[in-house]
């Protein structure tokens, strides 16, 4: 199969708004950005150029440009001054950006997300413009298993450890169902139907056994420690 781009009207944006993802109206362009800020650790010893290392934490938003408009009863898209006004409220907005390739493969994107600043733009002789900033907060999730995880077919499953299970979760809940989705200490891990591969920690990647309806991350599980799924039936 030929490399597939994705091309820019196949970036879509769509923000929960009323119970329900809706998408904003007139976007142009969506930016996505991700920050893992260095801490410097050079010391007199370390030689002539800097050293530095992750500090533990990473940061994201995305910038979002379009033309103005002041509303949509066709299609009830949300607008800047929906945007503007949810601002203001500061109660923040869910957030899932669909990426889709040429090949049809989809790429879900999903966050908390606080609109902050919102630009307004017009000059005379050309059409308005708005710039808006949607500030990320918390987990940035990235499932790129092409299945969205807001779809009525998923399901969840929330399970907090013992810890005497050593690396491996069993629960009937998770035999003969599809892991889409897990989520633990608010890292992303990708789990796999294969028990041929032995799971790999380090690169947060487990393996379910299906008939088992046993997760193996590989390594110990803390006392108390919540791991989320989401799951569809085979």
């Amino acid at each position: 199969m030929a490399l597939a781009v994705v091309q820019g009207k196949n970036a879509i944006m769509r923000l929960k708004y009323g119970g329900e993802f809706k998408l904003v109206a007139c976007v142009d362009r969506v930016k996505l950005f991700v920050e893992t800020p260095l801490d410097p650790t050079s010391t007199p010893s370390s030689g002539l150029y800097q050293t530095k290392w992750p500090s533990g934490v990473s940061d994201w938003s995305v910038e979002m440009s379009g033309v103005t408009i002041l509303q949509d009863e066709v299609d009830d898209r949300l607008t800047s001054l929906d945007l503007i006004r949810e601002q203001v409220r500061q109660f923040g907005l869910d957030m899932k950006l669909v990426l889709v390739d040429d090949n049809a493969v989809t790429a879900f994107i999903y966050g908390h997300v606080f609109p902050s600043p919102t630009e307004m733009d017009f000059e005379v002789g050309n059409i308005g413009k708005f710039l808006t900033t949607l500030q990320g907060s918390g987990t940035l999730t990235i499932n790129d298993q092409n299945i969205d995880i807001n779809s009525t077919e998923v399901n969840p499953f929330d399970y907090q450890a013992t810890g005497l299970e050593g690396g491996v979760i069993t629960h009937a809940t998770l035999t003969n169902v599809n892991i889409i989705w897990c989520d633990r200490s608010d890292f992303f891990w990708r789990v796999f139907p294969d028990t041929d591969f032995d799971p790999d920690p380090d690169n947060r990647t487990a393996i379910h056994d299906r008939a088992a309806g046993s997760v193996d991350f590989g390594q110990p599980l803390g006392a108390g420690e919540r791991i989320a799924f989401l799951y569809k039936p085979l």
